[in-house]
């Protein structure tokens, strides 16, 4: 429930517009009112069954989404003490297939939107307003009460502003996955963990084919 919740929340925002930050790049509040808009627009496009095909959103998050997300940070921060020790081909498996891990989470989510609204609180920049900034929203759902949902960006000169954490009424979407995967590259090591996460991914990846 909760990393459907997670995946729900990240599909639902990401991107912002703000002069105060950047000439050049969209900055925090506007650069998630954007993606939002853009991907409930996606949703809301009268195509029938197709918003409900795996391959349709999986090609809507690649476009819309995953731009806005900075995986390398998102990736140290899940792995903590562990991506310090791992080589750089392991750095790039991980990577790969927690990237792969996030969006088959998202597509689920997208699949099951029922047109939930989202609100957006005042932004307040940061105590390091050009580097870090937190965008807070709320989904307003007509069956029960709004879920309060922190969008935590960072800002590189290269990238513009890049979402690393989504924090669901006061859980981390990194802490979350962090003591998820933890004791399994503890006990059994990083390998094993990306080969899980592989086997998942295609098992994943195969069901969907299978259902066309």
């Amino acid at each position: 429930m909760l990393s459907r919740l997670f995946s729900l929340v990240v599909l639902i925002a990401t991107t912002s517009i703000s002069p105060v930050f950047a000439v050049e790049h969209q900055a925090p509040q506007p650069l998630v009112e954007n993606v939002t808009q853009k991907v409930l627009a996606e949703l809301r496009q009268p195509k029938g069954a197709a918003v409900k095909d795996a391959s349709f959103l999986t090609q809507k998050i690649e476009e819309h989404i995953v731009p806005h997300v900075d995986m390398t940070a998102m990736s140290k921060l899940v792995l903590g003490k562990h991506w310090r020790a791992a080589t750089d081909a392991q750095k790039e498996q991980f990577m790969n297939e927690f990237k792969k891990l996030l969006i088959r989470t998202y597509q689920k989510s997208l699949s099951a939107y029922s047109n939930e609204k989202i609100a957006f609180e005042p932004f307040h920049p940061s105590a390091e307003p050009n580097k870090l900034a937190t965008v807070k929203t709320k989904i307003v759902r007509g069956n029960g009460p709004s879920i309060a949902i922190d969008y935590d960006l960072r800002f590189k000169a290269e990238d513009g502003w890049k979402l690393y954490d989504i924090t669901v009424e006061s859980v981390s979407l990194v802490t979350n996955y962090r003591s998820s995967f933890s004791t399994e590259v503890t006990q059994q090591g990083l390998d094993h963990l990306i080969q899980t996460l592989k086997d998942r991914n295609a098992k994943a990846i195969s069901g969907n084919n299978a259902k066309k």
